[in-house]
């Protein structure tokens, strides 16, 4: 433990972190509950976000009633908050514990016929809500290593990363491009979840849920450099407690000398899933932030009542 996190400075953040490493000493499903609730109270007191996310629902669902769009407004709200409290769960949680939380993985074939063929693995995923918590289940079956971008926090930065070294093997920051291209030469299995707004720059136009939208190109350009396969997953949190997960044959045809259809070739899988579990993916991220030229801010300018 470096000596600066002793600084009183950092004693605040120790307090919290203490706090919230007790409350995974509870019952499982007492945890999801205190998320639920802790996902209203982010509704409540965070207005820009509840606003970013009832703009997203209303340009996504737009065939949706206004009451219909409010109760997955606050639905998303409550998985996030018990996502909050399953990172806590993928932290710190004894393994012996761990074991005894339900998961259901449909298509292992898939993975195991990836790894059979002897290549580097992109994992695709997304941003659900309980991405962390599968990241420990997937972490611990398979030398996974992820793609991350860093607290601005350095003691939960630290913390977290530390956490996360015991069922992950390697921990990669977005930007170290070098190593994620290593990882992959190596025959290594890459987490990487290309689904939010990284800008135009390495972007194409291509559209979520019908409406433009700037897409990193990362997982063809990673494929390209690398001769990785690519296998896209899909996985959320079910209504009795437990997880499940969807692995799908790695995609043929990828990369392609078409930018766009290998992006639309993971993102439709995505946007299918989302369809039938659309409270459960993480919409207070501004996916539309990046818009053609021209095009006004959908965030500032698109009427909300939230």
């Amino acid at each position: 433990m470096p000596q600066r996190f002793f600084h009183p400075k950092y004693w605040p953040s120790w307090c919290l972190l203490w706090i919230l490493r007790l409350l995974v000493l509870l019952p499982y499903q007492w945890q999801l509950f205190i998320g639920r609730g802790l996902g209203l109270l982010i509704f409540w007191c965070v207005p820009r976000r509840r606003h970013i996310a009832a703009v997203n629902l209303a340009l996504c669902f737009p065939k949706k009633t206004a009451a219909e769009r409010q109760i997955l407004l606050k639905n998303s709200f409550k998985n996030l908050g018990m996502g909050v409290m399953e990172a806590l769960m993928a932290w710190f949680m004894s393994e012996r514990r761990f074991k005894k939380i339900p998961f259901n993985w449909h298509g292992q074939e898939h993975a195991k016929a990836a790894i059979a063929a002897g290549k580097g693995i992109i994992a695709v995923g997304a941003h659900f809500s309980c991405l962390e918590i599968m990241a420990r289940f997937f972490g611990t079956r398979m030398p996974l290593s992820s793609v991350y971008k860093a607290s601005r926090n350095d003691l939960f930065e630290y913390i977290i990363t530390q956490r996360r070294k015991r069922y992950m093997q390697q921990m990669v920051k977005h930007v170290d491009l070098k190593k994620i291209v290593h990882i992959l030469r190596e025959q290594g299995i890459l987490w990487y979840a290309p689904d939010q707004d990284f800008g135009q720059a390495r972007s194409v136009w291509t559209t979520w849920f019908g409406h433009p939208a700037a897409t990193i190109t990362g997982v063809s350009v990673l494929a390209k450099r690398t001769g990785a396969l690519v296998v896209v997953n899909t996985f959320r949190r079910l209504p009795q407690g437990g997880y499940e997960s969807i692995t799908f044959p790695a995609l043929t045809k990828f990369p392609s000398d078409n930018d766009i259809n290998d992006v639309m070739a993971w993102q439709k899988i995505f946007e299918d899933f989302i369809v039938q579990y659309p409270e459960q993916y993480f919409w207070m991220h501004r996916r539309f932030k990046t818009l053609p030229k021209g095009m006004a801010s959908v965030y500032t300018h698109c009427a909300s009542k939230h």
